[in-house]
Formats: C-alpha cells, sequence, structure tokens
C-alpha cells in the first residue's frame, strides 16, 4: 500500500490501488465534493501494508484548514476559559468539529439533550468510527449553542485522535443588567405651552383643539 497521506486527493487517485473508496475522516460522514478542499488523512490499509491486486482499499479526508490544524496539535490545547464563544468562533479551523456542551452542573432548564445517531461500519479498524470512549461523556452532558468557554473534552493536554471531535465547555452567559432609565426623554407635555402647538391641516373633529367642521386646527401637543 502506498503511502498517500497528506496527499491532494487528485493526486492521491492516480498513485492510489484501483480498487479504491473515500470518505470522510471525521464522524460527521461528510460528502467529497470539491476534492481541492481536501486532504487525505488516512487510509485503510496503512501504508505499507502488502495488498493484492483486487484488495479494497480506503481512503480518509479532513478538509484541507483540519488538516494543517491537527498536525502541530496532537494535545489538545487550553482554550482560553472565561471568553464568550459561540458557534465554533473559538477553534475556527475546524469548527465543522466541534461539539458545545453545558458543563456538568450549568446547564439551564430549557437545554436539550443529545441525540446521538448510531455508525456502523464494514471497514476493519475504520478510523472515522468515535469510539465510546469519546461520545460518551459528551453526550451525557446537555446541548449548547454558545456561552462562557470553561474547559474542553478531552481536557487541555490530552491526546487528540485526527478527526476527533472536539466538545467546547461553557457555562451561561449571564444576561447584562437591565438598564432603569425610561424610554421617554423628559420633554414637555404642558398643554398651555404654546411652543407646543401644530397646524393639524384638514382635522375636521375637535380632538385637535379647534378643527371641528370648519375643516383645520391645531393640536397642542406634539403627541397628539
Amino acid at each position: 500500500m502506498p503511502n498517500l497521506v497528506g496527499m491532494n486527493p487528485k493526486d492521491a487517485l492516480s498513485a492510489a490501488p484501483h480498487n479504491h473508496s473515500e470518505r470522510d475522516l471525521s464522524p460527521r460522514d461528510r460528502s467529497v465534493f470539491d476534492r481541492d478542499n481536501w486532504t487525505v488523512a488516512a487510509t485503510v490499509p496503512v501504508a505499507g501494508t502488502k495488498i493484492l491486486e483486487n484488495d479494497q482499499v480506503h481512503l480518509f479526508y479532513l478538509r484541507n484548514q483540519e488538516w494543517r490544524w491537527f498536525q502541530p496539535n496532537p494535545v489538545m490545547p487550553a482554550l482560553p476559559a472565561g471568553e464568550v464563544s459561540q458557534f465554533s468562533e473559538s477553534l475556527p479551523d475546524i469548527r465543522e468539529l466541534i461539539e458545545y456542551r453545558y458543563a456538568e452542573g450549568t446547564a439551564p432548564a430549557y437545554s436539550s439533550d443529545a441525540h446521538r445517531t448510531a455508525v456502523t461500519s464494514t471497514i476493519p479498524g475504520d478510523p472515522s468510527i468515535e469510539p465510546e470512549s469519546e461520545w460518551g461523556p459528551r453526550d451525557r452532558l446537555k446541548v449548547a449553542s454558545g456561552g462562557t468557554l470553561v474547559g474542553s473534552l478531552p481536557e487541555a493536554g490530552r491526546p487528540l485522535r485526527l478527526g476527533q471531535l472536539i466538545t467546547v465547555l461553557v457555562k451561561p452567559t449571564p444576561p447584562p443588567p437591565s438598564s432603569t432609565a425610561g424610554t421617554y426623554d423628559g420633554g414637555s407635555t404642558d398643554l398651555d405651552n404654546d411652543d407646543d402647538d401644530f397646524n393639524v391641516p384638514g382635522d375636521r373633529n375637535w380632538s385637535s383643539g379647534g378643527g371641528g367642521s370648519s375643516g383645520g386646527g391645531f393640536c397642542r401637543s406634539k403627541w397628539c
């Protein structure tokens, strides 16, 4: 089996054995459309394995920015605890591999449970299948869309598996303090103040203080 890891799919497909398949390395099971946006991240069997002419081989891809992010990050980096994070802003290069969960004991009453779709594979040693040791701790927590960062799963400093989903742990962000200022600016409503008189052409009733059936009048207040 040739070493195709790190290659762009076009070059990899030229060098790969004829009988091959392509798929996402992450548990997302994403479809690979524009191959220029992807990198070969793993193969089954691995490079150097003796294969026969008709043996099936499998190429697993990650997005280019994901592949580049995992190279210098063999362990989970520390996240900026205390920052407010929404929709994967904390790890933009791997935003599609992020799951948000409320840290244990912080979930508000309206938060929902996780619903994971079980994935199976007939490929021996399929590297895209997420082990229970990864999805189990995450799925026991309530789903969050964002909040104040408090940690991650795996924890900072723990080894990362290539293409692994990362759980960002948050706690609800407290709402901003409410303002006690009123919406009215305190302008004068004194009906005896001549400065507040406004002509109201065509007013045929007495509501503005004087037109009546004569077809005109004035308003004693700008709020009329």
